[in-house]
């Protein structure tokens, strides 16, 4: 059963050029049926983080899941299935614009498993 998108909700302060808050929200027409391929994400408790103000975001070394539909693989295409990684949160961004963007990065510090290249299927 295939269900369509009616709204999509933008972070307001989206910028394209530098992926600054990119985050959105969407509305489908028609519940899901959730089965062994279609699955609810697992949301953060309190008791799983440790953490009690989700405002100052997961604290470094928390190991959590990132999930999208972003690129497999350096400068690659994007997936047809929606991939799912486990990554620890670091101390600092690596670049500049995600500091000053007050990011969250995540990932191996050898580079094997990141927020942005992440290597499981769901």
């Amino acid at each position: 059963h295939i269900t369509k998108v009616t709204h999509i909700i933008r972070h307001p302060d989206y910028e394209r050029s530098t992926m600054k808050n990119d985050i959105a929200l969407m509305r489908v027409k028609h519940h899901f049926n959730f089965n062994r391929w279609i699955r609810p994400i697992c949301m953060p408790t309190k008791e799983r983080t440790g953490i009690d103000d989700w405002m100052f975001g997961p604290q470094a070394g928390t190991v959590c899941s990132t999930l999208g539909w972003g690129a497999i693989k350096e400068r690659g295409v994007g997936p047809d299935s929606l991939q799912v990684v486990e990554v620890p949160i670091l101390p600092k961004c690596k670049y500049l614009n995600d500091q000053r963007g007050e990011s969250i990065c995540a990932g191996e510090k050898v580079g094997l498993k990141d927020a942005c290249q992440g290597i499981s299927n769901i």
